[in-house]
This record gives structure tokens, C-alpha cells and sequence, in this order.
């Protein structure tokens, strides 16, 4: 489990913010690298950050757009901060208008 509240510390979300379903499956994952097949918007974004951990890119974006398709906020701010980090304008603007729509307060303010 200390893997886990270190990936779960780097990404500034505590334990106990995290349904005991979602932490087991997250656990998993650091553990073995096994994912979890989910269709679960939250798990996605999760997903998508684990990627982004491990700088496995494709991977991160393909897990964020599947969060994206479940009107995830979350993960329209993370791409949209991925593509603004690349220089990816035309990219960036597009997520953020996403998250813009959907009242994200961060998302307004960048």
C-alpha cells in the first residue's frame, strides 16, 4: 500500500478521498501493472494520470479521452494542461472550452 499513497501523495489526492472499490483497483495496478478493465469515468482519469506517472503518453491520452467520452472534467483540465505543457495550442484551447462548459473554475482561470 505505500506505493499507492505515494502515487495517490504525487498527485495530491489522500486515501480517504478514494471509494474503497477504486483504491483496490488503483492498488492493483501499481502493484503488478495490471489494469482493470472499467468503464468508470473517475478510474479512467486515474488511469490516464498513472500513465502520465510512467511518461507513457499514448497511454495517458487514450485513458483521459475514454474519461472525456463520460463528461469527466478532470481529465478535459489534465489534457488540456498535457497539450498547453507540448505547445499543442489548437489542442489545448479545444479542452479547456471543454471543462469551460462544464463550469470548471480552473479551467477558467488558465
Amino acid at each position: 500500500m505505500e506505493e499507492l499513497d505515494t502515487f495517490l501523495k504525487n498527485i495530491s489526492l489522500h486515501r480517504d478521498r478514494l471509494p474503497a472499490e477504486n483504491f483496490q483497483i488503483l492498488s492493483n495496478l501499481i502493484k503488478s501493472n495490471r489494469l482493470t478493465k472499467t468503464s468508470d469515468p473517475i478510474l479512467l482519469n486515474y488511469y490516464g494520470i498513472y500513465f502520465w506517472s510512467k511518461d507513457e503518453f499514448n497511454e495517458m491520452i487514450r485513458f483521459w479521452k475514454k474519461a472525456i467520452q463520460k463528461k469527466n472534467v478532470n481529465a478535459m483540465l489534465n489534457i488540456a494542461m498535457h497539450y498547453q505543457e507540448q505547445e499543442n495550442f489548437n489542442e489545448m484551447k479545444k479542452y479547456y472550452k471543454m471543462a469551460i462548459k462544464k463550469e470548471n473554475a480552473e479551467a477558467m482561470f488558465r
